[in-house]
């Protein structure tokens, strides 16, 4: 067995496959800050429009 010298084919697709996998991360990742970021975003919106009613409320 002579590890230290791989076939460039089994390298290939060992980068692959860690390439796939990196995308994978970064995709599921983006989407999850994205769904953060729609949250945060419905909150300060659900915030200024209930800020708006309390400000007609006072007027």
């Amino acid at each position: 067995m002579h590890s230290s010298e791989a076939p460039p084919k089994d390298l290939v697709t060992w980068f692959s496959i860690r390439t796939q996998l990196l995308i994978l991360l970064v995709v599921i990742a983006a989407l999850l800050i994205a769904d953060r970021a729609r949250e945060i975003m419905a909150a300060r919106n659900d915030g200024i429009a209930r800020a708006k009613e309390d400000i007609f409320d006072l007027a």
